[in-house]
């Protein structure tokens, strides 16, 4: 297990992030555990994904909007639903997939800002994706039922099954009662089942029980891009599944990286923390925090 301290006192790691120093110091005890989740406000110094107003626009020559359960659907109609649902699904799993920041302690590990989740999931488009998905098993309220639990409690559940071509199933996680605060699932690694997965709490969930292995397993890798902790202010020990993906993003000043500093039992190193996964400062942009990882004994001895 890996211990680290998260200080605001940037002085500490290089004195080239002068600059950078904020009056308060405060420092985050952070244990490899269990995750938790939270969320946050967006920052205004991360580039930015297209408009939501984007997705409007695809769907522009798209036939007809919601219709109630029961009232019939032509041939013709279906099939223009069918194709505006993809579109949809299409549209936010590329824009997903854009959004992404690569981990700067992390090479290859990936996480989506909460605000974006937040700017993009919205009532209108988990409708749209639900009710198209459904054929006639919805109705417009049910539809709009299920997308205004989604954006309140579900967002990062419904992002990783769009991810993974599974959003028509969401509905099938909510009556479960299966929401953000399930995530992650867990594996099983003795199971029968391949990649079977299962709620945090070790409860299986009967949503997946058809799905193919591609998808279990797909579902276990990107669900952690979705769920990046967010640092609170007043908060002290944050307990971190080893998974976890981190919201930092890579520093450099002056055409270089700082660089780390090391001691006998720790190292220091420099980084900007996602302003969608802190709430340390809401003014001013780029501010570098310093990350101090505590070795174990065992780490040092090997």
């Amino acid at each position: 297990m890996l211990t680290f301290l998260l200080s605001q006192n940037a002085e500490a790691v290089n004195e080239h992030a002068e600059s950078d120093q904020v009056q308060q110091k405060v420092i985050l005890r952070v244990q490899g555990r269990k995750p938790m989740v939270a969320r946050d406000l967006d920052g205004p110094d991360i580039p930015r994904s297209p408009s939501p107003q984007s997705f409007e626009a695809i769907h522009h020559s798209a036939a007809g909007g919601l219709r109630r359960r029961g009232s019939a659907r032509s041939h013709g109609s279906t099939s223009d639903s069918k194709a505006s649902s993809t579109a949809s699904i299409n549209w936010l799993k590329e824009q997903l997939h854009n959004a992404r920041f690569e981990a700067a302690d992390s090479p290859h590990a990936f996480f989506v800002p909460i605000s974006f989740l937040e700017k993009f999931i919205t009532v209108q488009l988990v409708a749209k994706v639900v009710f198209d998905g459904a054929g006639n098993s919805l109705d417009e309220l049910e539809a709009q039922k299920v997308a205004r639990t989604v954006c309140v409690c579900a967002r990062q559940l419904f992002a990783t099954l769009v991810c993974v071509k599974r959003s028509v199933d969401i509905a099938s996680f909510l009556e479960e009662g299966i929401t953000d605060a399930d995530l992650p699932f867990l594996r099983k690694h003795n199971a029968p089942i391949m990649f079977d997965l299962y709620r945090n709490n070790g409860t299986p969930i009967k949503a997946i029980g058809a799905w193919k292995e591609k998808y279990r397993e797909n579902f276990d890798r990107m669900q952690w891009w979705m769920i990046a902790p967010v640092f609170r202010l007043n908060e002290d020990l944050y307990a971190l599944d080893d998974k976890t993906i981190l919201p930092f993003l890579t520093l450099e000043r002056r055409g270089y990286e700082l660089e780390p500093k090391q001691g006998g039992y720790s190292e220091v190193y420099p980084v900007r923390i996602h302003p969608a996964h802190h709430d340390f400062w809401y003014n001013g942009t780029g501010r570098v925090v310093s990350i101090k990882l505590i070795c174990t004994l065992t780490s040092i001895l090997m």
